[in-house]
């Protein structure tokens, strides 16, 4: 609770996260850097920028995912994985960011089912040529990853 910048970071691991609850995180709740982590049971509330955010290759499967208050529910980057079931994503400004912000990886690649939002339209930003499958439903690239970088960034 309370944190100042990530509250958890996670670079260059393989392992598990379970029954997490992160409040008032300065920066990212859940930050994955180059890592195969599997989660259960993560709640983050009210983080100043992304609940999680998957890059630089990670891998990150998970259900029971709840994200309340936060700028970015979760951004997938850079050659990443995550894939799962079951999420909840209320009061955030974008649900979804999905883009390539360095060249020396490939594109991203997110795969959910079970979503759930309170957004009144689809809150997602996805560069062109990063994947975006949500409830068996593909969405197609709506922003080119410099415009996003500067949306998220600057």
């Amino acid at each position: 609770n309370e944190s100042y910048s990530d509250a958890i970071d996670v670079d260059f691991s393989n392992g598990s996260l379970k029954n997490i609850l992160v409040k008032n995180s300065g920066n990212d709740g859940i930050d994955f850097s180059d890592s195969e982590i599997i989660m259960d049971n993560i709640t983050v509330i009210k983080s100043k920028d992304k609940a999680i955010s998957v890059g630089e290759g990670s891998k990150v499967a998970f259900k029971d995912i709840n994200l309340k208050g936060n700028f970015i529910g979760i951004a997938v980057k850079d050659g990443s994985i995550f894939s799962g079931n079951k999420i909840n994503v209320f009061n955030s400004e974008y649900d979804f960011v999905i883009f390539k912000k360095k060249q020396e990886y490939n594109y991203p690649t997110t795969i959910i089912d079970n979503y759930i939002t309170n957004a009144k339209e689809k809150s997602f930003l996805i560069g062109n040529g990063s994947f975006l499958k949500i409830n068996k439903e593909i969405y197609n690239s709506n922003k080119e990853d410099k415009n996003i970088f500067k949306l998220i960034y600057d």
